[in-house]
């Protein structure tokens, strides 16, 4: 079954391994980062996510970043943060 929850990129914040600000989620789903664009679909005006969505984006962009900057720490909370994604998933659908 496809996931069909949307919600708002406010919402979304939350779902990033660091909280990013606002700011920075509404750039990554209108320019991108690293060559990745955070998906989004508007409805009334508004843009709107998926947590699976977030998850992807997260993954894409860890993988397209210089190995260079990617720490142990930076590793393991991606790690965390793709767990707790997958299950929020799965309890989404």
């Amino acid at each position: 079954m496809q996931e069909t929850n949307y919600i708002s990129l406010r919402d979304s914040i939350q779902y990033y391994p660091a909280p990013p600000s606002l700011s920075t989620v509404v750039r990554w789903a209108t320019l991108g980062v690293n060559g990745c664009q955070l998906k989004t679909a508007k409805f009334a005006g508004k843009r709107l996510t998926r947590v699976a969505w977030v998850a992807e984006f997260v993954k894409l962009t860890f993988e397209a970043s210089p190995d260079s900057y990617k720490s142990e720490g930076q590793a393991a909370a991606h790690e965390i943060a793709e767990s707790r994604l997958q299950k929020m998933v799965v309890q989404d659908v």
